[in-house]
């Protein structure tokens, strides 16, 4: 019995010792300002190495993140990014609520954002933007783009097949393609 019992000790101190060593945990959600509503596919991060998305109850999850003092950001179409400051634990789960406010501009930016990788096209032009965050722009290829909503004269969504033979293998995930006002007043060549 005492054999039983020491060992039972052991694995209780190294479960311990283990849930350590994978760090703090996040769980929070982010809501609208406006209407308290939760935002789904909101893109959260928590320095550039941790990153989620939000779920359809605005809920998300962060793990293996180191302990101390820290800041999570949150972003989402249509509403203004925001940096809410957290205390992380070694082994603690905490949690969080980021509330955004409205934006009136629409903000595209590269890294950081999880697959799948829709190709994004503004007025004809390809815009380079890395889901992992482990890839490089291509020399002169734009990396980010600030779309006011009343300047987008159509957003079309193009899925498989149609999206890869428009543009190719880089597609297979599908298109998003923008034209702005400005392009569509343009006089064509």
């Amino acid at each position: 019995m005492p054999r039983l019992l020491l060992a039972l000790l052991v694995l209780l101190a190294a479960a311990r010792t283990a849930a350590a060593q994978e760090g703090a945990v996040l769980r929070g959600v982010v809501v609208d300002s406006a209407t308290g509503a939760p935002i789904e596919g909101a893109r959260v991060a928590l320095g550039s190495e941790r990153k989620a998305s939000t779920d359809r109850q605005g809920r998300f999850t962060l793990c293996g993140l180191p302990a101390g003092p820290s800041a999570v950001r949150a972003r989402s179409m249509f509403h203004a990014e925001r940096e809410v400051p957290v205390d992380l634990a070694s082994g603690d789960t905490a949690r969080v609520s980021v509330v955004l406010g409205r934006s009136g501009v629409i903000r595209v930016r590269e890294a950081g954002d999880a697959p799948p990788e829709a190709l994004l096209i503004v007025d004809g032009v390809r815009v380079f933007h890395s889901w992992s965050g482990c890839e490089t722009a291509p020399p002169g290829m734009p990396t980010e783009v600030d779309l006011d909503p009343e300047d987008v004269e159509s957003l079309v969504v193009l899925k498989g097949a149609e999206a890869v033979r428009m543009y190719g293998p880089d597609a297979k995930h599908g298109a998003l393609v923008v034209t702005t006002r400005r392009k569509a007043e343009r006089p064509a060549p």
